[in-house]
């Protein structure tokens, strides 16, 4: 489900019956500046929403897509910034997200393998406890790749019994270019199979071959500039 005006892409969220698994992802804020809908005309053509307008946000004008990938239960969610001036611009963008997990928020896992969010983290795996049977549907939120161009740091950390975190990018749009984010959630069920697939479907996030299936819908000629995963044809 649609946030108000696109403030968040994921609201809620239901898989195969289960529901609560987001009260509010992937918020963005570029210098501060919330990233929303600016008219409320985002539009939606089968598997794929487009946000109506560009938003102002930082210097830059501000679209998305959110594209649900029919193959296997991810959503994929695609950020363009372009700078419209004549002067680079360099903007802090932070990424925000609210759990439905609240507070028995576990770390299930996380790409670096320790179960403690930081900064070498790429994607994490989490639940509402630490075993199957879980309420909620277990949760996979993939925010960077390996080598990503634009630096990151966590401002947020994802932590037991605490449902939010936040990343913050720093991302360089040269003067009347266009730059790229990509994000990615998956949900899967509240089972120990439902765990066990949604290690093994994290794991893709690792490499570039991995991914194939979850790029579906983006062109390659942009892949060079999604600045937060290095990306190539």
């Amino acid at each position: 489900m649609l946030g108000q005006r696109w403030l968040h892409p994921l609201y809620d969220s239901t898989y195969l019956g289960q529901d609560d698994a987001f009260d509010g992802g992937f918020m963005l804020e570029f210098g501060g500046t919330d990233f929303k809908d600016p008219d409320d005309l985002a539009t939606r053509e089968g598997n794929t929403i487009n946000l109506g307008g560009a938003a102002d946000a930082d210097g830059l004008k501000v679209s998305a897509v959110a594209r649900a990938i029919q193959t296997s239960p991810t959503l994929q969610y695609l950020v363009k910034l372009r700078n419209p001036s004549g002067t680079g611009i360099t903007s802090t963008v932070r990424l925000s997200t609210d759990l439905g997990s609240d507070s028995g928020t576990t770390i299930l896992q996380d790409s670096s393998g320790n179960s403690v969010h930081g900064d070498n983290d790429r994607w994490l795996v989490s639940a509402d406890a630490a075993t199957a049977p879980f309420d909620d549907p277990i949760v996979t939120q993939a925010y960077r790749g390996k080598n990503a161009k634009a630096a990151s740091t966590v401002s947020d950390p994802l932590a037991s019994a605490d449902e939010c975190l936040g990343v913050d990018f720093t991302v360089k749009v040269p003067a009347g270019a266009t730059r790229y984010m990509l994000f990615f959630a998956q949900l899967h069920d509240n089972s120990g199979a439902g765990k066990n697939a949604a290690f093994k479907d994290a794991g893709a996030f690792n490499g570039q071959k991995s991914m194939a299936g979850v790029l579906k819908g983006i062109s390659p000629k942009i892949y060079s500039k999604i600045v937060n995963w290095n990306l190539k044809k």
